[in-house]
Parts: C-alpha cells; structure tokens; sequence
C-alpha cells in the first residue's frame, strides 16, 4: 500500500528501539483505521509522498 493510496487521519513520530533519541520513522493512521509505518529514508517512496503531505500545511506529531 503507497502512502498515496490512503487517506492519511494523522502521522506521528516513532523512536528507535535501540536509541530512544532518535526517530525511526512516522506512523501514519489512515480514516480506515489502519496504521502504517514508514522509516524515515529519502529513497523511501512512501517517505517522499509523507514529505509532500507536510507541504500542503499537514503536521507529523512528536514522538512519546
């Protein structure tokens, strides 16, 4: 499923599980509910479409 497929409800900041000070990636909640998660890699397709959705005024929440 492509970031561009979904509607995305809200994306949220993730950590690393490894080193708590760094974000791993951004899961994203889509209006059906889903979760889906994307590591922050600018080869990453998914990751781009998330970087667009920013630029149309949209927020990616901190991580907890």
């Amino acid at each position: 499923m492509s970031v561009r497929e979904v509607n995305v409800l809200s994306a949220k900041y993730y950590k690393d599980l490894i080193d708590s000070n760094f974000n791993a990636g951004i899961e994203l909640t889509t209006l059906d509910s889903d979760i889906v998660y994307v590591p922050i890699d600018s080869d990453n397709t998914d990751y781009l479409d998330i970087l667009t959705w920013v630029g149309q005024g949209n927020i990616i929440q901190d991580a907890d």
